[in-house]
């Protein structure tokens, strides 16, 4: 009976055309939506990076101010040979500028306050500390400052064999522990400066007995600058130890690698302490140096190059010149 009441309106078509998905709307969809998630993902991970890789990044850490970045040996247009001694061994390259620049930061308010110790820290290993100190050496020898570099870092010291004296010769430790005068702990090392290496009684308890404050008074009276190469402070309690018995502070920060919050956290800790933290080094931030920064190192490289060919022919005419007539009175 209910069967009688269906009827027919029209037969069933069968589709020619797919109703769902539409490639016209599923493919433009799934490409914005596969954009909006790699844009995404690195936010995130831009936002999860805590690395010092910029400059700016530094703008956050109340105390961090900048005065220098060192590039990648690889980035000078230069191509110097090594970076120790670059302001000596490559005076024209770009390595050698930016080390010049920082020195004027850390010599000209050094000799304006009359600091004369100066310590140079990390946080981590391997941020540069040793190479920043060979280079102020050398830019401090030149201008006909008398200049020692210390080792004070006991546990792998690096400035005897940068500066080319004897490792198992007397230093720093030997003194503190009395086994060694100080004058006779001290050697002659490259660019005319004077060397206090670490010595052969590597005993880290020998910086806090308070003997090291008398050290550095010595050396003071002897020296226009005393340049400490100091343990990476994460890995030494020491570190501070030393800082607090220096005038001025640097700090260097290997880009791309130390912490923002590692950063901070020692910087709050020299603050701290009687020593004034005259800035901080950014050290080979390679990945910057495709932008704004490698754009600054051309530009540098270009200059030194043109003053370099232009003094060239001036010098050969000027010997040439008396050749060609009578000799002026």
């Amino acid at each position: 009976e209910d069967a009688r009441r269906v009827e027919g309106v029209q037969p069933a078509i069968t589709p020619r055309e797919m109703s769902f998905p539409l490639p016209e709307i599923m493919i433009p969809g799934v490409a914005l939506l596969t954009l909006a998630i790699a844009v995404g993902l690195v936010f995130l991970r831009e936002l999860m990076d805590q690395r010092v890789r910029y400059t700016s990044d530094l703008a956050g850490i109340q105390g961090a101010r900048l005065i220098g970045v060192v590039p990648e040996l690889t980035d000078d247009p230069s191509a110097p040979k090594r970076v120790e001694f670059v302001v000596s061994e490559s005076p024209s390259s770009v390595l050698a500028e930016s080390m010049r620049q920082i020195a004027f930061q850390v010599l000209k308010p050094m000799a304006e306050r009359g600091q004369r110790t100066l310590a140079v820290v990390s946080a981590l290993p391997d941020a540069g500390t040793t190479t920043l100190i060979t280079n102020l050496a050398a830019s401090a020898a030149a201008t006909g400052r008398r200049v020692i570099v210390v080792g004070a870092n006991f546990r792998r010291s690096r400035l005897a064999d940068v500066f080319g004296t004897d490792q198992r010769a007397r230093g720093l430790s030997d003194v503190l522990a009395g086994h060694a005068s100080l004058a006779s702990a001290i050697q002659h090392g490259t660019a005319g400066v004077a060397v206090l290496s670490a010595g052969t009684s590597p005993t880290i308890e020998l910086l806090s007995k308070g003997s090291l404050a008398n050290v550095l008074r010595e050396l003071k009276s002897s020296y226009d600058l005393v340049l400490i190469d100091t343990p990476p402070a994460v890995v030494a309690g020491e570190t501070m130890e030393i800082v607090d018995n220096c005038d001025a502070t640097v700090m260097c920060v290997r880009a791309f690698r130390d912490q923002r919050g590692l950063v901070a956290r020692v910087v709050g800790q020299i603050v701290s302490h009687r020593s004034a933290l005259l800035g901080i080094v950014l050290n080979r931030p390679q990945q910057t140096a495709g932008g704004y920064y490698k754009r600054n190192f051309e530009v540098m490289a270009k200059y030194a190059k043109d003053a370099a060919s232009q003094a060239a022919p001036a010098s050969g005419s000027a010997l040439a010149a008396p050749a060609g007539g009578a000799p002026d009175a």
